[in-house]
């Protein structure tokens, strides 16, 4: 019994220990029993067992009282990690985290291919009209076409007319026409005055500055329009102006060229009409031929008309050459 309890206990005596170790691992459950084997009888080795279990159960005592909880020993060292154990199951499915913060933008990707064509919009309105483009190059000269009907006769353009004699070395007379008025003047022309280049108009016996009007004066056409004018005087004291209106009536004014002035209307004088042209309006059939008693002959009438022209133009071939320094002075 004393045998028992300290196995019972868990003290066994080294004898017990070491007679338990000489049992081969198949004995190891066998009772060690005082007085032998009791059960080497049975042939089978499970009968064996049995037997030996039940001996055993036999031997051993009731069980006494659990001593007192020994005092607890110092901590072991830490033992290897166990294996990794198996993977558990998943979780179920956390909440979903806030968005991030926007990354940066990835460089473009390669263009795509081209879509389908879709299908076409409905007309916009009209745009604002363009700018006019350059004018393109000028094209073939088309044939000619039909003449057309004379037109009617327009209107009497504006008159625009200039003349000037120099009857010596130290003067020069002009006459001009602009918007149907007849203007006179005279431009001194000796070196102490400038010369031909002195360009100074003057008028009237002060030698006013300017041009003198001629359409102030006693007989003047006012209710004709003026179209032409020249000048002509000979070597002496006296130039005389004529006129011409768009009726063909023709006028002259004789002046008094003394000294160094030029004065016009000369004393007792003022403008007065000439014979009318063969072709004017106011030509009567009736009246007595211009120095004839008997009709003008067609050539006759173009004499006429040389010898009117040369009358107006102061009979160029008996003047003094102008030269074109001072023609060109006499338009300015």
């Amino acid at each position: 019994m004393a045998t028992l309890s300290l196995v019972v206990l868990g003290f066994a005596s080294p004898v017990m220990a070491s007679a338990q170790n000489t049992f081969s691992p198949s004995e190891t459950n066998r009772p060690v029993l005082m007085g032998g084997d009791k059960c080497e009888h049975h042939k089978h080795k499970h009968d064996r067992d049995e037997c030996r279990k039940k001996e055993k159960d036999k031997e051993k005592g009731k069980r006494g009282p659990t001593g007192p909880t020994g005092p607890t020993g110092p901590r072991g060292a830490t033992g290897p990690t166990g294996p990794t154990g198996p993977t558990g199951p998943t979780g179920p499915t956390g909440q979903n985290g806030e968005n991030g913060a926007t990354g940066a933008t990835g460089p473009t990707g390669p263009t795509g291919p081209t879509g389908p064509t879709g299908p076409t919009g409905q007309n916009g309105e009209n745009g604002a009209t363009g700018a006019t483009g350059p004018t393109g190059p000028t094209g073939p000269t088309g044939p000619t076409g039909h003449t057309g009907a004379t037109g009617a006769t327009g209107a009497a353009g504006p008159c625009v007319n200039v003349d000037s004699v120099r009857p010596n070395g130290e003067e020069q007379f002009l006459g001009a026409l602009f918007n149907g008025v007849p203007f006179y003047g005279k431009r001194d022309t000796r070196p102490a005055a400038g010369g031909p280049n002195n360009g100074n108009i003057t008028h009237g016996s002060m030698n006013t500055p300017g041009w003198g009007d001629l359409s102030t004066i006693t007989g003047f056409p006012s209710n004709k329009t003026v179209c032409g004018i020249s000048v002509d005087g000979a070597q002496g004291a006296d130039a005389f102006y004529k006129i011409i209106t768009t009726d063909g009536d023709v006028f002259t004014l004789h002046c008094a060229a003394n000294g160094q002035t030029l004065v016009c209307p000369a004393e007792g004088s003022q403008w007065v009409e000439v014979t009318d042209l063969p072709n004017s309006p106011g030509f009567s059939a009736a009246a007595p031929p211009f120095r004839n008693e008997a009709p003008l002959s067609p050539s006759e009438q173009s004499s006429l008309m040389d010898e009117l022209i040369n009358s107006l133009t102061g009979n160029r071939a008996t003047k003094p050459v102008v030269d074109a320094t001072e023609k060109g002075l006499s338009k300015s």
